[in-house]
């Protein structure tokens, strides 16, 4: 049994969720923010948490501007490399707006809401939800 990692990629955070052991939930672990370092601190986290498997949510590519797409496409090898483990982009459609309801639904206080480390891990859960849904099928 093991961990699926899921990853909200931005410029200057970056979310991170991680299913239960039987791969069926996931549930938002943190956010890092966007440093030289990312990439050690997420190959730390798939150490500790017995990830075997990494899901990146990757945006319509007619919506995001060039330099975003290559910045992320780079994060994605270089993690691959260091971890040596196997990822997959999923489409992060409306994750972030996803989130936003799954914390008010869950009864997340508004001081809450509005701390963007927060809906950047949320965001992570609701592309690594939309995954494992779609697996199960």
């Amino acid at each position: 049994m093991f961990r699926i990692l899921g990853i909200d990629y931005g410029l200057k955070r970056i979310g991170l969720s991680l299913s239960d052991l039987l791969q069926i939930t996931a549930s938002p672990f943190k956010t890092i923010f966007n440093t030289d370092t990312k990439v050690e601190e997420i190959t730390d986290i798939i150490n500790s948490q017995n990830v075997q498997y990494i899901v990146i949510g990757k945006p319509d590519q007619t919506k995001s501007n060039t330099e975003f797409m290559d910045s992320l496409n780079i994060f994605a090898e270089d993690l691959s490399k260091i971890s040596s483990l196997n990822y997959e982009y999923w489409d992060e459609s409306y994750s972030s707006k996803k989130a936003f309801n799954k914390m008010i639904e869950s009864g997340k206080k508004k001081k809450f809401r509005r701390k963007k480390t927060n809906l950047d891990a949320f965001a992570a859960a609701e592309i690594l939800t939309d995954y494992l849904n779609y697996r199960e099928k």
